[in-house]
């Protein structure tokens, strides 16, 4: 249901202003972020969650306008060779501290 919708509703905005549109939901979910850290809290509220949503679902509207088969597994890709890294990061980061 909800790709059906994504689907709907990117096909009515198109490209540009789907875009534009993440754009603001990153920000707001930047700001989110930054509210976290100020109240210094462990918990994901309300709030937070629906800018991760709001993202989620442009993301998704996205992922459709562009019409790229192999996205998911080329992200999955990326994010795997990303973590690599990090862990190697962490890896040297551990080492200097002995």
């Amino acid at each position: 249901m909800l790709k059906m919708y994504a689907k709907f509703i990117a096909d009515f905005f198109g490209k540009k202003k789907q875009l534009n549109k993440l754009k603001e939901e990153l920000n707001e979910l930047i700001l989110e972020c930054d509210r976290m850290l100020d109240t210094n809290t462990d918990k994901l509220d309300y709030s937070f969650l629906e800018e991760v949503a709001d993202v989620s679902n442009m993301i998704e509207q996205l992922k459709y306008l562009y019409n790229d088969r192999e996205l998911d597994e080329r992200v999955l890709q990326i994010r795997k060779e990303k973590n690599e890294r990090t862990l190697e990061r962490i890896e040297e980061l551990e080492g200097d501290s002995y």
